[in-house]
């Protein structure tokens, strides 16, 4: 179903979609089948120029199961008239006949229209529940018309690693967070490795070295530090401080390789050392000798989003680890 861009007229197609819905659902055979109704939050989706609508279907297909929401997909254009359509994600669960749907709202807009696009979100956004803004671009983040549209969100959700400066990306992020609720993909990826850093200091004995730490590698692919290894090292200089040592932070390129990723962490005292390295899909950890392995998942864009989509409210270890960051681009 397509509309027109005003805010009575898409939310008048959504409730003729959900009624043709339930006039199939009450023809169902049997009363445990037919559809049921399901949103937890609006989760809005600017997407960015060349984003393949195919694979962002898919993305949102495989996020609504455990996030149901009433979509907003934004389409920047080069031009032409705003409009909107309709539609809907159904899914069965396993061994049920019922199905379980959720609204989507794709929007199409010319890149100088989208303060119209902004004007109309509040109105049909889901009443009463979170608002999620997820910037799959660096360019909307850049515009006038991004501080409008962030005003309405409960927390915004970029992945810098798309950004070609990650300098400019870790500045602008920290400018933005003294204003929003942030987060970003790139520290999303680093969770595996986080936890496995954690889980090491949980043996006391590895515990009674924190103190004594006096020097932090971070190594990296490509020619300059990502924006994720300036996470990894803000988090690890951030923790070991709030721990009572303070450590000696160095950051290397890694001449094995030129993907731009991180790829080894080291922790040491004259008596004690921690490796944390990528290992092609897997994650090695070695303490004293003694190491152990998890392979790392797909960082798919479905599996990241789903992480970020459980932390509705502020994620205070990653705005203090941004701001760390931010210092450490300046002192580089």
């Amino acid at each position: 179903m397509s509309t027109s861009l005003a805010p009575d007229h898409i939310l008048k197609e959504v409730s003729q979609m959900w009624a043709s819905l339930g006039k199939q659902g009450s023809a169902a055979e049997h009363a445990e089948a037919g559809v049921l109704r399901a949103c937890t939050l609006t989760l809005v989706v600017l997407a960015a120029p060349g984003d393949d609508p195919a694979a962002l279907g898919e993305t949102l297909a495989a996020l609504m199961p455990g996030h149901p929401a009433r979509t907003i997909v934004i389409r920047p254009e080069s031009g032409g008239q705003p409009s909107a359509a309709v539609t809907v994600q159904c899914w069965m669960p396993f061994g049920q006949r019922r199905q379980i749907c959720c609204e989507q709202i794709e929007i199409t807009a010319a890149e100088n229209h989208l303060d119209d696009v902004v004007s109309i979100l509040g109105p049909i956004a889901a009443a009463d529940l979170p608002l999620i803004l997820w910037c799959r671009g660096n360019v909307a983040i850049e515009t006038p018309s991004f501080s409008r549209l962030a005003s309405l969100a409960t927390r915004v959700i970029v992945d810098s690693a798309q950004w070609p400066d990650p300098k400019s990306a870790i500045i602008l992020l920290s400018g933005q967070a003294r204003t929003l609720r942030i987060g970003d993909l790139s520290w999303t990826r680093l969770t595996r490795w986080r936890e496995m850093l954690s889980q090491v200091f949980e043996n006391r004995q590895c515990a009674e070295h924190i103190p004594e730490i006096a020097r932090v590698r971070v190594l990296y692919g490509g020619a300059r530090p990502s924006v994720a290894a300036y996470y990894m090292a803000a988090w690890v200089a951030g923790s070991l401080e709030l721990a009572g040592a303070h450590a000696e932070l160095e950051m290397d390129a890694d001449e094995r390789t030129d993907v731009q990723e991180l790829q080894a962490v080291e922790l040491s005292d004259h008596s004690f050392t921690v490796n944390l390295s990528r290992l092609r899909e897997t994650l090695v950890t070695a303490a004293n000798g003694v190491s152990r392995c998890i392979r790392l998942p797909l960082a798919k864009d479905h599996l990241l989003m789903s992480e970020e989509l459980d932390m509705v409210h502020a994620d205070t270890v990653f705005e203090r680890t941004l701001a760390t960051a931010s210092r450490l681009w300046k002192q580089a």
